[in-house]
């Protein structure tokens, strides 16, 4: 007897694939996103090395949100769709740091993301100064959980 096809089947429980860990980091005055001189920068670097897998890590300048959401946003879209859905949310692992500028940059993001219904588990300023239209003055609450 021949076989005429076989059958794949899908393990139902199966969950999607898990985002990384996702660091961010902003860096102050009119800094580049690159320039080594920088904390910033090296803390960056340090972390890459150390974590080679299972991190996505970033340096931005402090004028480049719009970018930043679209990489976090981007990196938890696991299952490439365009969208992310409640599971995507949930299981964001977000951590954002930043310097002055860079400072303010990290609770306009993390603001950002919580109206997106997105928690951002960490934040981390250093030395904060508000850029024109932004207010560092109230960090957002965790969103989805517990906290």
């Amino acid at each position: 007897m021949g076989m005429r096809g076989s059958l794949i089947r899908r393990d139902r429980r199966q969950q999607p694939q898990r985002a990384p860990a996702i660091v961010i980091g902003f860096l102050g005055g009119m800094v580049r996103h690159d320039d080594a001189v920088h904390s910033e920068v090296q803390i960056a670097a340090d972390l890459r090395k150390k974590y080679p897998e299972g991190v996505y890590v970033a340096t931005f300048e402090n004028r480049r949100l719009a970018d930043a959401r679209k990489a976090i946003l981007s990196a938890l879209d696991t299952d490439r769709d365009g969208k992310l859905s409640d599971y995507e949310k949930r299981n964001a692992r977000i951590i954002l740091y930043g310097h002055s500028w860079g400072a303010s940059a990290v609770v306009a993001l993390a603001r950002d993301l919580n109206k997106d219904g997105v928690p951002v588990l960490l934040t981390v300023q250093v030395d904060s100064v508000a850029k024109t239209g932004q207010n560092d003055a109230l960090i957002p609450g965790k969103r989805g959980g517990s906290g």
